[in-house]
Formats: C-alpha cells, structure tokens, sequence
C-alpha cells in the first residue's frame, strides 16, 4: 500500500481501516526506519499530495525523531545516528 494511503486510512474515522493503517505504519517504523522515514519527508515535501496526509507525515517524522521522555529520546537519538549516512544527507535538505 502506497504511503499516502496508509497515511489517509489513519485518519480514518472507520476504526478498522485506522487501526490496519496505524498497525502497518508501526510496522513499517520498526522494521525498516530508513525507509520509512524517507517516505514521510518524499510525502511531507510533495506539494501535490493531500494537506492531511502530508500533515500526518510531518507529525510522524517529529514524532519518530524526538520524544519528550528522556528515555525514548535516547532510543531515537541512538537510532538516528545509526542510521545509514546517505539517507541522512538525502532528508536533511529536505526538511530544513
């Protein structure tokens, strides 16, 4: 399922079709965060896509990124730097 839609069905006020897209979203955080991050910043910069999904995708990429519990916030940090250094250099440009 393309991001864009998963990000739509997680606005979803159908519980079932929320609940299938935030599962796969969560899922897709854990076992692949390069890619997944990726696709949140290729949606969050693309003018041409729904306000609401590219709004969902900024939330989830601050939220994936930083975190106000001391604990989590180190999880992330840790999972940043590990991340692959192109990947890196290709998001930043974009989100700042």
């Amino acid at each position: 399922m393309e991001i864009t839609e998963l990000l739509l069905n997680a606005q979803s006020t159908d519980y079932t079709v929320r609940s299938n897209a935030e599962h796969q979203l969560s899922s897709a955080e854990s076992t692949n965060f390069g890619s997944f991050v990726q696709s949140l910043s290729s949606e969050l910069c693309n003018e041409s896509k729904p306000l609401t999904s590219r709004q969902l995708a900024g939330l989830l990429l601050k939220n994936s990124i930083d975190a106000k519990d001391r604990a989590l916030k180190s999880v992330y940090t840790q999972r940043w730097i590990q991340l692959d250094g192109a990947i890196k250099n290709e998001l930043k440009p974009k989100l700042l």
